[in-house]
């Protein structure tokens, strides 16, 4: 049980670990490797060899120490893991105590050197500790964690010698010996101002930068990985070439900056994963095209200009590090041996840039993100011992929580995700006056501090008729790590600041007034939540709810609000029963209305959430996330929501609570409510029925919506479930849908929305075991009619159940009236699933003229199965009647002749920019701009496909339409959507499978070009008059004409108050427009099933319709075809 030792232990641990060596290391020459050779003056200064001699006699007590924690944490076993790991940092302490000893002997000895030198070994004498403990860590990183180390060393964080492999031939020499240095004061810096740091740790952004050290640190992470790169000046400017990149200070500029060349052509993509141990591995992937000779500068803070010299660049770059055990095992981050631990699946970060250029600019976006998957804090003191036992021996607290920062150079760090874990400890201490309900635990990270830890408590008051709630009040402690590593705990510092409530509570009971109420602060979501309830004898009800918000979700500064108030009171009057019973709305500001959400809602009772919630203070938590869920915060949009709740009879057995929301600028209106129907009386309620029930138009979508679902609703003891649901599309997606409990099992064309839907339903028994249930569905869309219905009967006893069903799903035609009816029933005896008796019977029926049944029966008795299969046609065949016809020619000519087809649109790349007076006309005449596209098109039938039918009629004479344009040329179709069912005769699973509406040819366009055609260029002059006007004598002088130059008449075309509108075409141009997306128009062929070749020439269609009539064509043509051709996607065959 690796897992068994706690983070102490295991710090303690890797710490002797790095420490181990030392006996080797302090020596005289040990101040060298630290940077400072000792004086000649003091090399042989007895007082500093002594106490050299010390520590490493404390230090070669530590491997003895090692193994036996080792072994301890190997073989799981807690107690030794508790007394070994006393025993190694007592070790480890007194080892500190000898590095203090030394610095106090090398201080002394310094009092005989010059000022000069006397100061800097003093200072170094004051910092020993820290610098050998430094030197140590360094090296154990750089041996454990090669790669992480000098990659730390680049970042400024670590400060070590770099190791060149010995195949490596480098002509530039390296420093041999670089000082071990571990700033870890430095990480909170980088992370949350890096502009700052970069310039106290390269200078870069000031004056004074060289470029020096940091070109050293990168030849010496090149030189790590065994890539060479040479460091020269030419030019009087230090260049660091690697062959195929160079990188140069820039001192053109002010701060001097960088700027670099890549000289190799990258069109490849390259993913590659490098483990650093068991436990951490790095992940790099790249994707890269660009031309050779790409060249870039760095100017401060971070602004990087990259251009290539033709074509466009484009480069994803992503460097990842991830932590994570093979054996899918939680990771320990914290943890005490036999208490708590704070783990995680997983601990990961990545480092990544976008860039996109042209010739003529374009965007670099870098971006760094850390995360913490799956974190879980878990206190477990059930194997407490003594008073810790006695006190917190029933407490087992488990807290989930994730954590997401993203850092870019602008902004620093910022995090999203809860970014922390806080447990709630109940302990339900009794102080007579005051109750302490609970304690809370807090860990987080932040950019205010590295860590922070909170304890806070949830205390309640009893002062008479008031009792008072007090929520999250208590201290924060943020941790810190101070830059000279002198803190309150050694290298840490830590704080206590007063953390003020989250949340306080209150409820009021005077008899005359009753309520209470809640307000809830977040400050660092930037989040606070006010609720209020109050009843006033029953004579009226108030609620309120306040949202305010005043950081957005991505963290940056904003704001907010949502608000909402209801009253319910004693009924008013209205007349014919109807009475009103309470008046209520909503207000949000910088909130939108979230309609997947609110649909989701109708289903799950959210939107009693919305309108006039009841007990709002006992059910705060839920209506706060409904809230927040259905208005989620979106920058620009209001929304108002007015609310009444009208009841019908005395007392009010029917009441309905109803909603309007208007979110602008968002063109649709939605109305929401819940109807109650309790009868005949409340008390003795036959019937009660609920409906939670929501609609709306959305006119940008062009969407016809509504929704409905019972809950908690009964007949007698019976309990009744289900939704329906409308859709009705008229925009990109066309759709016509009404369903009541669902739809057929083999219908395939339903809505993402509408997956799910329960089956209305009556449950006959109460309780699962035993139940009988009846359910049924009923819905109509564009091609077919179904309905079915199914009762199920189930109880168990004794290891057994008995489970039978019947049930039906149904497809009818009204004209003539046909219907196909699946049917199944069955009785079994069952042992779980596994069946040991039983009795099944399928068939489907049609008719009714002539009935036909065709189906099976099967009888099974634990190991033997008998079938019976059969199909019996009886009743006499429908009479002929004379089918209805349709003159669809006239129809289609007459849709020709009407004005309102034809249509006039601009080309996408000119503007009317002004607006055209209505001309009243005779009805024959049609007028147009001469800039527009002109078209006509009819919806009464497709062109160029033969069609079967007219709806529920049959064409007159002519099955197949074509438009053509007199003056000859390709001609250039205008497609509409159709419904493929009112043209084509579909069989039953075509019905169910076959997309309802198509898009297909409906008419012409007379120019085949969206572009603007005009003659030659004309260049004019533009001249204009000059003249003064005197005000006292009240004379208008003119001077005379001039020429104005066309330099200066574009100046100020520029400053003209036409071009400086909002409206104006140069406006509306993008600078850098983004590349267009080119979508793949779907299409579809008519192939050979055996082998998916092109079953002839001119077997493309643009639809499914129009290929499946080219599929019947070639099938009537050559009926030996039928079965050897079939209808597939383009999207198959590529």
């Amino acid at each position: 049980m690796p897992d068994a030792a706690g983070t102490l232990e295991t710090l303690a641990l890797e710490l002797g670990k790095a420490l181990e060596p030392l006996p080797e290391i302090l020596r005289p020459d040990m101040f060298a490797r630290l940077g400072l050779p000792l004086p000649s003056a003091i090399v042989g200064n007895g007082g500093i060899a002594t106490k050299l001699l010390e520590a490493a006699a404390k230090a070669g007590e530590l491997p003895p120490k090692i193994t036996a924690l080792a072994t301890a944490v190997a073989g799981g076993n807690e107690l030794s893991i508790i007394s070994d790991g006393a025993q190694l940092i007592a070790i480890i302490s007194q080892l500190v105590v000898k590095f203090e000893e030394l610095g106090s002997a090398l201080n002394s000895a310094a009092n005989s050197l010059p000022p000069a030198d006397k100061a800097v070994f003093q200072q170094l004498a004051a910092q020993l500790p820290v610098r050998i403990l430094e030197y140590s860590l360094v090296g154990y990183l750089a041996e454990r964690l090669p790669n992480l180390t000098t990659t730390l060393n680049l970042l400024g964080i670590v400060d070590k010698e770099v190791k060149v492999p010995a195949t490596l031939e480098t002509g530039t020499s390296l420093p041999v010996v670089i000082p071990r240095r571990f700033y870890i004061d430095r990480l909170p810096q980088l992370l949350s101002n890096p502009v700052d740091y970069f310039k106290q740790v390269y200078k870069l952004g000031l004056p004074g930068f060289t470029g020096q050290e940091l070109m050293e640190k990168v030849q010496g992470l090149l030189a790590q990985i065994g890539f060479p790169a040479e460091l020269y000046i030419v030019g009087g400017q230090l260049t660091l070439e690697a062959y195929i990149f160079k990188i140069q200070t820039d001192t053109s500029t002010n701060p001097p900056g960088l700027k670099f060349e890549i000289n190799v052509n990258g069109a490849q993509d390259f993913d590659r994963d490098y483990p650093f141990s068991d436990l951490w591995k790095g992940t790099v992937h790249v994707h890269a095209a660009f031309a050779a000779g790409i060249s870039g500068t760095l100017r401060p803070p971070f602004e990087l200009a990259l251009k290539p010299p033709s074509g466009n660049l484009v480069l994803d770059l992503l460097l990842g590090i991830k932590a994570a055990k093979s054996s899918n095992e939680p990771l320990n981050i914290l943890s005490l041996t036999k208490g708590a631990k704070l783990q995680a699946k997983s601990i990961s970060g990545s480092v990544g840039v976008n860039i996109n250029l042209g010739t003529a600019g374009g965007s670099v976006l870098p971006a760094i993100q850390i995360g913490i998957e799956e974190g879980k804090l878990i206190i477990d003191f059930s194997e407490g011992d003594g008073f810790i036992q006695k006190m917190l021996s029933g407490v087992h607290v488990q807290a989930d929580f994730g954590l997401l920062g993203a850092w870019n150079p602008k902004d620093g760090l910022r995090l999203q995700g809860s970014g922390g874990v806080e447990v709630f400890i109940p302990i339900h201490l009794d102080l007579v006056i005051v109750q302490i309900n609970g304690l809370y635990f807090k860990i987080a990270f932040s950019t205010e501090a590295p860590l922070k830890l909170g304890l806070g408590a949830q205390i309640t008051t009893n002062l008479g008729p008031l009792k008072a709630v007090v929520d999250g009040i208590g201290t924060n402690i943020p941790i810190t790590f101070p830059s000279n590593g002198k803190g309150r705990l050694g290298l840490a510092d830590i704080d206590f600041k007063f953390q003020p409530p989250k949340g306080v509570g209150l409820s009021l009971d005077t008899g005359v007034i009753k309520g209470g109420g809640f307000l809830s602060i977040d400050v660092d979501k930037g989040e606070y939540i006010g609720v209020l309830e109050l009843s006033f004898q029953g004579f009226i009800d108030l609620k309120a709810i306040g949202i305010i918000n005043t950081k957005m979700p991505d963290g940056s500064t904003g704001f907010a609000l949502l608000i909402l108030i209801t009253a319910e009171f004693t009924p008013i009057q209205l007349g014919f029963g109807f009475t009103l019973n309470g008046v209520g709305g909503l207000l949000a500001v910088n909130r939108s209305t979230d309609l997947d959400a609110l649909r989701t809602g109708v289903r799950t009772g959210a939107i009693s959430s919305i309108l006039f919630p009841q007990d709002i203070v006992a059910n705060v938590t839920r209506i706060i996330s409904d809230l927040k869920a259905i208005f989620p915060i979106v920058e620009g949009h209001f929304i108002i929501a007015p609310m009444a709740k009208i009841g019908w009879g005395t007392p009010t057995l029917i009441s309905l609570e109803l909603g309007i929301i208007i979110d602008i600028p968002t063109p649709q209106l939605v109305i929401l409510g819940v109807l109650r129907c309790v009868l005949p009386t409340e008390d003795a309620a036959i019937l009660k029925l609920q409906v939670n029930f929501a609609g709306g138009i959305n006119f940008d979508k062009g969407l016809l919506w509504f929704d409905a679902s019972l809950f908690d609703s009964r007949l007698l003891v019976f309990t009744l479930t289900g939704d329906m649901a409308l859709r009705i599309g008229w925009g990109d997606e066309k759709v016509f849908i009404v369903s009541v409990g669902g739809f057929h099992p083999a219908f395939h064309e339903i809505p993402k929305d509408l997956t799910g839907m329960k089956r209305l339903s009556i449950s006959l028994l109460s309780g699962d075991n035993p139940r009988i249930t009846v359910a049924t569905y009923f819905a109509i869309t564009s091609n077919t009619v179904q309905s079915g219905a199914r009762a199920e009967l189930y109880a168990e006893a004794c290891g057994f159940n008995v489970f039978g069903y019947i049930g039906y799903d149904l497809l009818v035609q009204f004209n003539p009236f046909y219907f196909i009816a699946d049917i199944s029933a069955g009785l079994a005896l069952r042992s779980g699933d596994d069946e040991i008796a039983g009795i099944h019977v399928h068939c489907q029926l049609s008719g009714p003229t002539p009935w036909h049944a065709v189906g099976d029966g099967s009888l099974e008795i634990l190991f033997f199965s008998i079938s019976v299969g059969f199909d019996v046609t009886w009743g006499e065949d429908a009479p002929s009647q004379p089918d209805e016809l349709e003159d669809v020619l006239a129809d289609v000519v007459n849709a020709l002749n009407d004005d309102r087809n034809w249509k006039a649109t601009l080309p996408p790349n000119t503007n009317t920019n002004v607006t055209i007076k209505k001309i009243e006309l005779p009805p024959d005449q049609l007028i147009i701009h001469p800039f527009t596209l002109l078209s006509v098109s009819q919806k009464i039938v497709p062109l160029e496909m033969e069609i079967n039918k007219f709806g529920n009629k049959k064409p007159k004479a002519d099955t197949k339409f074509t438009l053509t344009n007199s003056e000859g040329g390709t001609p250039v179709y205008v497609n509409e959507e159709f419904a493929v069912a009112n043209y084509v005769k579909l069989s039953d699973s075509e019905k169910l499978s076959r997309k309802s509406f198509e898009q297909m040819k409906s008419g012409l366009q007379f120019q085949t070009t969206n572009d603007i055609l005009h003659g030659v260029e004309l260049h004019k002059d533009v001249t204009y008059e000059l003249s003064y006007v005197h005000r006292k004598k009240n004379l208008v002088i003119r001077l005379r004409i001039f020429k104005l130059l066309s330099a200066a008449f574009n100046v100020l075309v520029k400053g003209s108050a036409v071009h400086k509108n909002a409206f104006a075409v140069s406006r509306k141009a993008p600078t850098n427009p983004p590349a267009k997306v080119a979508v793949t128009t779907p299409a579809f062929s008519v192939v050979n099933v055996s082998d998916l070749a092109l079953a002839g020439t001119n077997t493309f269609a643009a639809s499914e319709a129009e290929a499946y009539a080219i599929h019947d064509e070639l099938v009537r043509k050559n009926p030996s075809l039928k079965n050897q051709i079939q209808v597939v996607s383009q999207f198959e065959l590529n």
